[in-house]
């Protein structure tokens, strides 16, 4: 049985066939002026970031500007303070300069000075000594006689016998023409001492060498009023030699000084005073009042 087939509807088919491609048209116009749309939104928008940006960047100019001057004001500032201490400092440093060699110049005067005042020391001491060596030297052949009682009416000849029973006494005796002068000095001891020059120093040095024997020897009787024959209870008697007012003084103050500090020995020897610690030490000789000082310090 043949078959019959319809025939295909042409018109209908280009006429559907029409549709799509109109709606595709319209689509794409559409998404054209979204496009459209979007691109002047975009630019837009970029148009004011833009803006804003080049607003940003011109504030922040003025703020760096600002900035920057604002630093620069602090520097000069700075810059003049700096010259300023820097003026200041040299100032400074040219005082400190002008003092210090002031300073300098007052030290040396101060040094010059007391070299100066230790050399009129010195000199002042020269003065001291030379008169004084001088009048050892005129008492050089003297002794003095201490604790010797007082006569009433008594004359240079109760003297002379006193001297001359003293020296029979340490078996070395004396006549008229050994003794030069005799007298008693001025003190306010009721005792004044007895002062007798003799002719010669060798003289001299024998009776006081014979009267440190004589003392040595015997011991429990000294040297007393009974040996030079004077009536009354027996007084110890003292001799030795006949020092210038320094060296007297200086006699004393070496005496004191040995008491004080347990010095064995005190004595003078042709006008010089020695001192001397224990036996068998070295004797140390004084020769002025700072040589007492000096040892007070070593002590």
């Amino acid at each position: 049985m043949p078959l019959k087939r319809t025939p295909p509807n042409t018109m209908s088919s280009v006429t559907n066939t029409q549709y799509p491609t109109e709606n595709y048209l319209n689509d794409s116009s559409d998404t054209e002026a979204q496009t459209s749309k979007i691109i002047c939104s975009t630019k837009r928008k970029r148009g004011r970031k833009e803006k804003k940006q080049q607003e940003c960047d011109c504030k922040f100019s003025q703020s760096l500007e600002e900035f920057r001057k604002e630093q620069q004001a602090n520097f000069n500032i700075l810059r003049s303070a700096f010259e300023e201490l820097k003026e200041q400092s040299i100032k400074l440093r040219e005082s400190v300069e002008f003092v210090a060699a002031k300073y300098d110049e007052a030290i040396q005067k101060i040094k010059q000075m007391e070299e100066e005042r230790s050399n009129d020391q010195k000199q002042m001491i020269l003065l001291d000594i030379i008169p004084d060596q001088l009048e050892r030297l005129t008492r050089s052949s003297s002794l003095e006689i201490h604790n010797v009682p007082k006569q009433s009416g008594e004359t240079k000849n109760d003297l002379f016998n006193i001297v001359a029973n003293l020296s029979k006494a340490v078996s070395l005796p004396i006549q008229y023409h050994d003794v030069y002068d005799v007298f008693r000095i001025n003190g306010k001891s009721q005792n004044k001492s007895i002062i007798v020059e003799f002719t010669s120093v060798l003289l001299k040095e024998k009776i006081e060498k014979n009267i440190k024997i004589f003392n040595k020897e015997h011991k429990n009787e000294k040297l007393n009023t009974g040996h030079l024959q004077i009536t009354g209870p027996k007084m110890p008697i003292y001799v030795s030699e006949n020092l210038p007012p320094r060296t007297r003084r200086l006699f004393f103050l070496a005496r004191e000084f040995a008491a004080a500090y347990k010095y064995k020995y005190c004595w003078s020897a042709h006008g010089r005073i020695f001192l001397r610690k224990t036996d068998g030490a070295q004797f140390l000789r004084v020769n002025c009042e700072e040589d007492i000082a000096k040892l007070r310090k070593k002590q």
